[in-house]
């Protein structure tokens, strides 16, 4: 595993290679800028499938491993209220949430003929779909007694953070059942935003460690210096071009 500041010595190292000049002349916060930046890309390029080998999250266990570090749990007692839907109960979700993996709600209902709480699958949907299905009745949330269904719907914060971003809240979503059952306890398992990696040589203290594994942190590392390799390319050729234009 590299250390925040290792991985900003590998990666002047490796512009070095690629004969990038002004390795040396960047900043700590550049060097950490490029590799969250790389850090973010391939952690996209991995949930989309947008890889050479076209495989998405989970398709494989070196995948899934690589990714592991940011898998965490929480549980959240839903909140019944009066909005735009019937039945509708929200969930403040964690600070660092970013997306699904899975999830299933606790209601106040058992399994027929047991004490266990029956234990429901959650159906995400969009806005428009539930337009579309709110009146059907077989596809609505239900509860028959061995199994049922409970929806998902995106909801907005209570603050935005366009003034200031000390005042962004939560994010939230709505969770709707029909008028025969509560959720009790909504579980879900989540990938958390991927932390920041920061680079600062002078004092040690301030950097922070990229959390995956090191097969992946040499990734980052790799496509940093390609991001920078590309972007001094470009600007040699904007640099090029008044000069272009004399000849």
């Amino acid at each position: 595993m590299y250390t925040g500041n290792e991985m900003g010595d590998e990666l002047l190292l490796r512009l070095d290679r690629m004969s990038i000049q002004s390795s040396r002349g960047y900043e700590y916060h550049e060097l950490s800028s490029f590799l969250n930046r790389a850090q973010y890309s391939h952690v996209i390029s991995v949930l989309t499938g947008l890889n050479p080998r076209m495989e998405s999250f989970e398709e494989t266990e070196l995948r899934s491993q690589g990714l592991s570090e940011l898998v965490k749990e929480d549980s959240k007692v839903p909140t019944g209220v009066s909005n735009l839907y019937d039945n509708s109960y929200l969930v403040e979700l964690p600070s660092d949430f970013w997306l699904f993996i899975a999830e299933k709600c606790i209601i106040d209902k058992n399994l027929l003929s047991t004490e266990t709480p029956a234990n429901l699958k959650i159906e995400p949907k969009s806005h428009n779909e539930f337009n579309k299905q709110e009146k059907n009745p077989f596809r609505k949330p239900y509860f028959n007694g061995n199994e049922g269904l409970i929806w998902r719907i995106q909801h907005f914060r209570v603050e935005d953070g366009y003034e200031d971003l000390d005042d962004l809240s939560l994010k939230r979503i709505t969770l709707i059942t029909d008028s025969s059952f509560s959720p009790v306890t909504y579980n879900f398992r989540y990938l958390r935003k991927p932390p920041k990696i920061v680079v600062d040589f002078d004092t040690t203290t301030n950097q922070r460690n990229c959390v995956l594994n090191t097969e992946v942190q040499d990734t980052i590392i790799d496509l940093a210096a390609k991001m920078i390799k590309t972007t001094t390319d470009r600007q040699e050729v904007n640099n090029l071009q008044p000069y272009e234009k004399l000849t």
